[in-house]
């Protein structure tokens, strides 16, 4: 086994217990292991290989038409200025990080309550051309979910007040 240090450090830890020896030998690898890798590197490479991006509330993108037209133009600008990251592009994460996007699966959600999907600039739909359609809860859905689905929070909050 390979000891940093060599017999001066054998003399340290000789007289160590087993549980603190292993927390000792654990962070001089980790220690050592950190100097070996480039931890910016490998956080690039496991993004651009395996990484996942939710753009949540794109719906916010698209303006109704009873809102102000002013603000049309730039949640337009906002819809284009994504279009780049979503066909790949190099972003900077920072100031020597920079990511490559073409791997990357950016998935795009939102309510669309009064707008539609159809209402986004016809570029961004087809770099997000999968939708699907949720219908609303009703009441009898929440009774369900509260009441009869397995381990409950009905049930959940009864078997903690069993534990007061």
């Amino acid at each position: 086994m390979y000891l940093p240090g060599g017999k001066k450090y054998f003399s340290q830890i000789a007289n160590m217990k087993v549980r603190e020896l292993r927390k000792h030998m654990y962070d001089a690898y980790l220690e050592e292991l950190m100097t070996v890798i480039d931890i910016d590197e490998f956080v690039k490479e496991e993004i651009e290989g395996k990484g996942i991006v939710v753009i949540d509330e794109i719906d916010k993108l698209v303006r109704s038409q009873e809102q102000n037209s002013s603000t049309k133009a730039s949640d337009e600008g906002v819809q284009y200025d994504l279009l780049p990251v979503l066909d790949g592009t190099i972003v900077n994460v920072n100031s020597k990080t920079k990511v490559d996007t073409r791997n990357i699966l950016f998935v795009g959600a939102g309510a669309f309550e009064k707008q539609k999907p159809t209402d986004l600039v016809i570029e961004l739909q087809g770099r997000l051309p999968v939708r699907a359609k949720m219908e609303s809860l009703t009441l009898q859905d929440f009774k369900h979910i509260l009441t009869k689905t397995k381990h409950n929070l009905l049930q959940q909050a009864i078997e903690l007040l069993k534990t007061e």
